[in-house]
């Protein structure tokens, strides 16, 4: 059955959206669930939730990770970090099991552009083969956007790399590319049709948690355009 926008928020996608802000939210069980193993399998910290769904990465753990991880991957989870405690918008991370091409209705809620309070906005994505994330943004919702990740695609999806090559297989990658590459520029530039957004964390990922050759990039979009 396919996803409807108010099976995001256990069909109260208005009482359960925070309009002001700090967060990356999973808002569903099977979304804190893949954040919370996807965080510990790529830099070994564990992560909590508000009881508004906010994902919190505490001080110890982020001193932990900081003894553990490779001065990149650290710097990358502090970046993380910054914008789980953003004051300023919700970024919210989906994840859709299966493979099957599914079209999924997702609520954009908070203030529009002009400050004005608004219930819901209804954005339409199309996942499929292929299609493993996706990041979802809006000028109309300038606080609000989406990572929708499809795990049983990207824990097997391999990509253009130089000399013909193909890189490794890493799921958590593909979600550290959808915060940094994506999500990091939606956080510094908001909806921009001139966002640059690339591959260089997914690299960076690829290479030091994967032992992976680094994407050539020319299987990726490197522009805000359709986010």
């Amino acid at each position: 059955m396919p996803l409807q926008p108010y099976q995001y928020a256990g069909n109260e996608p208005v009482g359960k959206y925070d309009n002001n802000g700090k967060h990356i939210v999973g808002l569903r069980a099977e979304d804190k669930a893949y954040l919370a193993t996807s965080m510990k399998t790529h830099y070994g910290v564990d992560v909590s939730f508000t009881e508004r769904a906010a994902m919190v990465i505490s001080s110890e753990q982020m001193q932990l990770a900081k003894h553990s991880n490779d001065p990149d991957s650290y710097s990358q989870l502090v970046n993380i970090n910054e914008m789980a405690q953003d004051q300023t918008k919700v970024l919210n991370v989906a994840a859709i099991s299966g493979t099957n091409v599914e079209r999924t209705g997702i609520g954009v809620g908070g203030a529009d552009q002009d400050g004005n309070s608004a219930r819901h906005l209804e954005v339409g994505v199309e996942t499929g083969p292929g299609a493993s994330e996706f990041f979802v943004s809006t000028p109309a919702r300038p606080n609000n956007a989406w990572i929708i990740i499809r795990p049983d695609i990207t824990n097997s999806e391999t990509y253009s790399a130089e000399g013909n090559q193909k890189t490794k297989e890493c799921g958590t990658c593909v979600l550290v590319h959808a915060l940094l590459d994506h999500a990091m520029q939606w956080f510094l530039s908001g909806s921009s049709n001139t966002r640059i957004e690339g591959v260089a964390n997914h690299n960076t990922a690829l290479v030091n948690k994967a032992g992976s050759v680094p994407r050539d990039g020319k299987d990726h979009t490197n522009d805000g355009s359709q986010k």
